[in-house]
């Protein structure tokens, strides 16, 4: 498996892992995250890059937002796999 970075490109792999398991429910609860929150996982793939070279100077409105991505990605993740597990 290759070196991946992108949060993007992560619910990806793991959206292909859920299709080829039979999961399509569980993928498309996914898909449809990223699609809601696609300009905020830009933003946060941005800082990761930006903040190892020390470029990167947040706005609070930009970390709420960014926040709440994570927040919400964290639910959509313990759902798929509540489902998945069960």
């Amino acid at each position: 498996m290759p070196k991946v970075h992108g949060l993007r490109e992560l619910i990806g792999f793991l959206v292909r892992g859920l299709k080829e398991g039979g999961f399509v429910e569980e993928a498309e609860k996914l898909i449809k995250y990223v699609t809601s929150y696609k300009e905020e996982l830009l933003g946060l793939e941005d800082a990761y890059t930006e903040a190892r070279y020390e470029l990167w100077e947040p706005l609070r409105t930009d970390l709420r937002r960014m926040t709440k991505a994570v927040e919400e990605l964290f639910n959509v993740l313990e759902e798929v796999e509540k489902d998945v597990l069960d």
